[in-house]
């Protein structure tokens, strides 16, 4: 024994806590955790678009045809090689005169050119946002700023052009092959027909921007018709849109001319003490449970979804419509031109920003924790019943507009925002309530702001961001996606807090599986608790391992058997 006992003290494989144990694997070691650039995209090339024609009334020459239009939303298509691009506009205030566009490169493809999208949608309107389908990777939806919402089928095209040349249709991964014509492959085509719907302005449609567009899964729907999507599972999924009008809408993605229901962000204004509609600044959709592929989602709300505001205020919000109701709410508009009664999702109000709540991003490994960035250069983490932020996380002093979880990495979160810096903030590695970045790095040349963010969920070794030009992908080292030991008990701890507080149970916290944890997750039971038949005030336990020897370093000795365990 006494053997064994000197081994386990000279051995370097495990640490106290999950980072030290990380670094001993390697995962903390500089190299495994780089942050490497891959390609600067952007469709500001003198032979982007196809004939060389220009759309903004400038000179002949060729270009991407609206100088003036920056990114405002990356997305990555379901197979993981395609990555959409929304270009607009942040500075038009009033209705919009300014054209916009869409662009999609596949990065899987061996023409890849950085200036040279793949494909470009010219649309009437800027973009303000954009999503792929979750398991659907050739169909994409978008936002204008003029309030309306659109979707396209990549593949139509790709059909229609291969078909007459005897190739296999469908494209690669969604995205149209460079088989000439209207398509262009390197060239940059247009797909004009594969728009599949727009909405119609009526009195229930956006009146203003898009702030959001996503895919909400309703178990309602199960088994449902196929539809133009050809596949039963994917009937489930509904668009949804969140606008700064305050309305939320719900739209059947193969007839999105008028909205199938409604829902309008009412809530009290605590200032005032009046019911106000607050506009959407951002807004996150539940996807359901996704068991499949390297993501495993517990603790799912069906119809679930979170909502920030101009004002500060973060709403979380449930849609609870059905196939009837979504009948009844149709019928109504046909029959009548006028918008049926838009009824508040909002079950609850977080504490917000000072200022505008920029981003809102639910952690898709447990979704009863999501975070939220705003103007106050705050990145906040909550859990789903407590109004106060949990965690605080701060940075350099300017405003944060955009923030994502790691599809990989539960404990893992990332966000950007003025003059292109990007921070990475591991939460198995920081203590207390206010945490610090543990990576950070700038994403851009120029200083320009970083406007969104995307991980990759289907390979998770890429992260998309936007600043005012270009449109960058990352390549992340194995120590940025792999998880920890132990890192899911983080977040489970966490939010296990909060469970426990609202049925008025005692509660009991294993800190030696994630010490960093530890402060947060009382302080969460203690703020949550609610008195029950079985408990009036908060009673909790915490586990710890303690070692026991005459002196210090026979302590130490002992608890290496231990660390080996």
């Amino acid at each position: 024994m006494v053997a064994a006992l000197e081994e386990n003290e000279r051995s370097a494989t495990f640490g106290w806590d999950l980072s030290s144990a990380a670094d001993a694997t390697g995962l903390d070691d500089p190299a495994s955790c780089s942050i490497a650039p891959m390609h600067s995209l952007s469709p500001h090339h003198p032979d982007a678009f196809v004939g060389g024609e220009r759309h903004d009334g400038g000179a002949d020459g060729g270009g991407f045809p609206w100088a003036d239009l920056r990114p405002t939303g990356v997305s990555w298509n379901a197979s993981g090689y395609s990555l959409a691009v929304s270009y607009g506009r942040f500075d038009v205030t009033g209705w919009c005169d300014s054209p916009g566009a869409l662009c999609v490169w596949n990065l899987r493809r061996a023409d890849v050119d950085p200036g040279r999208p793949h494909v470009v949608m010219e649309t009437s309107s800027c973009l303000q946002c954009v999503a792929f389908h979750p398991t659907k990777p050739n169909v994409v939806a978008a936002g204008s700023l003029d309030g309306e919402v659109m979707v396209w089928d990549l593949a139509i095209d790709a059909d229609a052009a291969v078909a007459a040349k005897g190739v296999p249709a469908g494209g690669v991964d969604g995205v149209p092959r460079s088989d000439g014509g209207r398509l262009g492959g390197g060239n940059g085509g247009a797909v004009g027909d594969a728009l599949v719907g727009k909405s119609e302005v009526s009195d229930a449609s956006h009146r203003e921007p898009v702030t959001r567009v996503g895919w909400m899964r309703n178990p309602e729907l199960d088994g449902r018709a196929a539809g133009v999507w050809g596949g039963h599972d994917d009937g489930t999924y509904e668009l949804v849109s969140a606008g700064s009008d305050g309305r939320v809408l719900v739209w059947d993605a193969s007839d999105v001319s008028h909205p199938a229901y409604g829902y309008e962000l009412t809530a009290v204004n605590e200032a005032s003490g009046a019911m106000t509609t607050w506009g959407a600044s951002c807004a996150e959709f539940s996807r359901g449970s996704l068991a499949a592929g390297r993501v495993t989602t517990t603790h799912v709300e069906p119809g679930s979804f979170y909502a920030g505001s101009d004002g500060g205020p973060v709403f979380r919000c449930a849609a609870r419509h059905s196939r009837t109701t979504s009948a009844e709410f149709r019928h109504r508009l046909k029959d009548s031109g006028v918008a049926p009664p838009m009824y508040s999702p909002v079950k609850q109000t977080h504490d917000g920003h000072k200022g505008a709540t920029h981003a809102v991003c639910v952690n898709p490994h447990d979704q009863r924790v999501f975070a939220t960035c705003g103007g106050d250069g705050a990145l906040r983490l909550y859990t789903r019943y407590a109004s106060g932020g949990v965690v605080t996380a701060t940075s350099a002093p300017g405003a944060l507009f955009a923030a994502g979880w790691s599809p990989t990495r539960p404990a893992l979160i990332a966000c950007g925002g003025v003059g292109g810096r990007v921070c990475l903030y591991d939460l198995t590695a920081t203590g207390g309530e206010d945490v610090q970045p543990t990576e950070q790095f700038r994403a851009c040349d120029a200083g320009t702001d970083v406007q969104a963010i995307a991980f990759n969920p289907a390979l998770p070794e890429y992260l998309a961001t936007a600043d005012a030009r270009f449109v960058r992908v990352w390549e992340l080292g194995a120590g940025l996606t792999t998880e920890r030991a132990g890192e899911r008990r983080v977040i489970d701890a966490i939010a296990g807090a909060e469970t426990a507080a609202q049925l008025g149970l005692p509660y009991a916290f294993a800190s030696h599986f994630a010490p960093a944890a530890l402060e947060r997750a009382f302080a969460l039971y203690r703020e949550c608790f609610q008195p029950s038949e079985s408990l009036e005030k908060p009673y909790a336990m915490l586990a710890i391992n303690v070692f026991g020897a005459d002196t210090d370093a026979e302590a130490v000795r002992l608890r290496t058997s231990m660390q080996q365990a």
